[in-house]
């Protein structure tokens, strides 16, 4: 594998060997969630640097009660599909189910737009999504704004 190609295989290992090394056969506890989500995106990160790879990763983590509810997750990125990428490794126990998704986009970046190009794709961003939820998904994902900006953290207003 080329180093400028997304590492799918070895961050799928990565995943799966973090969410059984944090969670393993734990019962649900609400007041462990945020430690668990914590550890494994910790634990994560320290991993997919060491792969010493370029690209900026995003570690999303959800974990919920088994209790007869449903849950839909869903993802849509506007990237390089020659390089960037994202694993989703669902997994579940007798008491909770867990998505997590760790999201790769290259540094390596060969067809860069031009400044309307960005100005444009901005725009079509702001008029899909009210600041007030872009500023929530942004922030919620532990990462800056457009332009460098750093959002206020749970601003969603639905």
């Amino acid at each position: 594998m080329e180093d400028d190609q997304f590492p799918q295989e070895d961050i799928e290992t990565i995943a799966k060997n973090a969410i059984v090394g944090t969670l393993g056969d734990c019962a649900y506890n609400a007041k462990k969630v945020g430690d668990w989500t914590n550890s494994m995106t910790d634990t994560i990160l320290k991993e997919l640097q060491g792969l010493n790879r370029p690209f900026k990763y995003v570690v999303t983590t959800i974990i919920m009660q088994k209790n007869g509810a449903g849950m839909d997750t869903g993802a849509a990125m506007h990237w390089d599909a020659n390089k960037d990428g994202l694993v989703c490794i669902p997994w579940e126990n007798g008491e909770m189910h867990v998505v997590l998704t760790i999201y790769g986009v290259s540094l390596n970046v060969d067809n860069v737009g031009d400044e309307e190009d960005c100005l444009k794709a901005e725009a079509a961003v702001a008029q899909a999504f009210p600041k007030d939820r872009i500023s929530f998904l942004f922030n919620n994902a532990g990462i800056s704004g457009p332009r460098g900006t750093k959002l206020i953290p749970g601003t969603y207003k639905d």
